[in-house]
């Protein structure tokens, strides 16, 4: 039962994401059109923004299980363009939004997996470098 509250949540955030934007949407509102308690949604999520992280880390988990070893780069990356365009209106209001960051941190999540499984990195242990936060090299490596 837990997981399809869990799901009902979600799947009315979405809707309403998908007409407008994230800091227009309240939870009052979630739990009135999911036709739970309060309480119900504070089990599964700390607030809205908890909410988004989980689904952007929801979708990059999943679109990782589905990777082949044999997928390029370019089909990978196709996948994960095609989860954005799927949801392009959600995606815009929550890009427009105070939690950008979720999108973007997203998109270069899974560009770097990618980047790594494309020169044939298995172990994901990166590191961020630099001031601007989104510059990568190898643990160890200079």
């Amino acid at each position: 039962m837990a997981n399809y509250t869990r799901n009902a949540i979600v799947q009315v955030f979405m809707k309403q994401l998908e007409s407008r934007s994230l800091d227009k949407i309240t939870i009052k509102d979630i739990i009135e059109e999911a036709d739970i308690n309060r309480n119900t949604f504070y089990y599964h999520f700390k607030d809205i923004y908890d909410l988004i992280d989980k689904i952007f880390e929801e979708e990059l988990q999943k679109s990782l299980s589905e990777t082949k070893e044999e997928d390029t780069f370019y089909e990978e990356y196709k996948k994960a363009a095609a989860i954005l365009l799927e949801h392009k209106k959600a995606i815009i209001h929550v890009e427009n939004s105070r939690s950008r960051d979720v999108v973007y941190r997203y998109i270069e999540e899974i560009t770097n997996i990618y980047v790594k499984k494309s020169h044939g990195i298995t172990r994901f242990d990166w590191v961020r470098t630099g001031n601007t936060g989104n510059l990568y090299r190898q643990k160890g490596s200079s």
